[in-house]
């Protein structure tokens, strides 16, 4: 009995003795442990290579990102310092207007048509024409309304308040006396019956420059301006009174976008809400300017002021 258990254990030592090599011989030998770590390393150099290339594009779009932002302020200060400088000018501008409209009409007697000066057609049409081509010239206020235009349209990070702000101060050479002779002009063409080519000669004027300076500066006051100054020639006689209607409709239409832009632009709303509404308030005023200009080119056409 005992012989037996002895066997039965020398017969289990030697199979567990030969497990035991076989298992060294063929799983846990060198090669197989290189083999195994190699696997785990290569993977683990596959998966840090991808880490790196991932933190590299991650560097690289946050340069490219902090350079964009440089390159898009520059761009911003850029165009703050234009409109500086522009604005430098439009005071400038508004001396010179002043100083050149005084010369040319001193005093107040240039508001009533029975002054001797109105007896003297050649002096008035000098005077009307310094006073319409000098005194009331502004390519400073129309230059800087194109840039603040182009500014909204490539969207500039800029407040579109402080943007709108700057328009509100190109409003020059525009004094009340300049005005008042202009008007006086045209009545005193209809009152004092002057010849039709002088009439003619006047209307060419300002359609000239009506058409020139709305091409650039399509301010709500530029543009009721020259609208209104038709209408009172208009009255006059110095455009057929069948453009009349036409020309009421583009004043009401004129103010009645500035009205609408007025009550949803603001402090209230956001710098989003606001920039839209600036955008579509400037781009309404340029079709109406196309109109105003359409509607100009018409009447020169009627008269022969083109041929």
């Amino acid at each position: 009995m005992k012989n037996s258990l002895y066997k039965i254990l020398l017969l289990s030592a030697l199979l567990i003795a030969v497990a035991i090599t076989l298992y060294f011989k063929n799983v846990v030998k060198p090669a197989h442990v290189r083999e195994h770590y190699n696997e785990d390393a290569q993977e683990n150099r596959a998966i840090r290579e991808v880490r790196v290339q991932e933190k590299i594009k991650s560097e690289n779009e946050r340069y490219q990102k902090a350079e964009k932002v440089q390159i898009f302020d520059q761009q911003v200060d850029d165009l703050n310092r234009s409109l500086n400088v522009l604005e430098e000018k439009i005071q400038v501008r508004q001396t010179y207007c002043l100083k050149v409209l005084n010369e040319t009409i001193e005093g107040d007697d240039y508001i009533d048509i029975t002054t001797e000066m109105y007896n003297d057609i050649d002096l008035i049409k000098t005077k009307f024409s310094t006073v319409l081509n000098e005194a009331m010239l502004r390519p400073e206020a129309d230059e800087l309304f194109s840039t603040v235009y182009k500014a909204v349209e490539s969207d500039p990070k800029v407040d579109p308040r402080l943007l709108f702000a700057r328009l509100e101060r190109i409003d020059i050479c525009r004094d009340a006396k300049s005005l008042n002779f202009v008007d006086t002009v045209f009545e005193a063409y209809r009152l004092k019956n002057w010849p039709k080519s002088v009439g003619v000669e006047i209307l060419g004027e300002v359609t000239s420059i009506l058409k020139d300076t709305l091409s650039k500066n399509k301010s709500v006051e530029n543009l009721l301006y020259f609208t209104n100054a038709l209408l009172i020639m208009s009255d006059n006689g110095l455009v057929p009174a069948s453009y009349t209607p036409d020309l009421e409709d583009l004043s009401r239409r004129i103010n009645e976008n500035h009205s609408m832009f007025k009550e949803v632009f603001g402090d209230r709303q956001s710098r989003e809400d606001n920039f839209i509404s600036l955008s579509d308030y400037l781009r309404k005023n340029e079709e109406l300017s196309i109109e105003v200009r359409q509607v100009t080119s018409d009447i020169e056409n009627l008269l022969g002021l083109n041929y």
